[in-house]
């Protein structure tokens, strides 16, 4: 789904009875290019009908360890007691964090 097809899916979230001439003075693109959104998404199912009725969005919770990873790496070695110059990267992790992301 494109940006356009989700804008326009926000606007029918709105108002599911809005004209699709109205839909184009509001994305400021002609209502023939909202007709053929339109039929895009009927035809991919995020449309199911006449009055623009909507495929319900599902959802799911992941419960469990979710963290921060932070790893710092000096740029040369130095000695202990010395404050190293160099870079610290961040990711996110966790099994719980791991589990949602493969299930977007």
């Amino acid at each position: 789904m494109n940006d356009r097809e989700k804008q326009i899916l926000k606007i029918l979230r709105r108002n599911p009875l809005i004209q699709q001439h109205e839909i184009a003075d509001i994305l400021q693109i002609s209502r023939s290019r909202v007709a053929a959104h339109i039929m895009d998404l009927t035809r991919k199912g995020a449309i199911k009908g006449k009055g623009y009725i909507l495929t319900e969005q599902e959802y799911c919770v992941s419960l469990g360890a979710v963290n921060m990873d932070i790893r710092g790496i000096a740029d040369i070695h130095y000695p202990q007691p010395v404050s190293n110059p160099g870079n610290i990267q961040c990711s996110a992790g966790g099994v719980a964090r791991n589990i949602a992301h493969n299930l977007a």
